[in-house]
């Protein structure tokens, strides 16, 4: 971890830099499993975030890192390695 002095260490954001509705993940599950969700769609509620992007600003500069998977790779991978 990288510590910095005036408020401990570094929080860095870790992501791909690309929004992803629920939807959209949901579709790429079913893609990766072959099977069809049973998905129950409620309304939204006023406490949720309608976008959330993390901004890797930070984590490129400080870490040089930058994603190397795009999220239907990784959710193949993850799924190859908890079946």
């Amino acid at each position: 971890m990288n510590y910095n002095p005036e408020n401990g260490f570094n929080i860095f954001n870790i992501g791909s830099g690309v929004g992803t509705s629920v939807a959209d993940l949901v579709k790429v599950i079913y893609d990766v499993y072959g099977k069809k969700a049973n998905v129950e769609y409620t309304n939204f509620r006023k406490s949720e975030v309608s976008i959330s992007i993390a901004d890797l600003t930070k984590t490129k500069k400080l870490l040089g890192w930058t994603p190397q998977i795009f999220l239907q790779e990784g959710i193949k991978k993850m799924v190859v390695a908890y079946s």
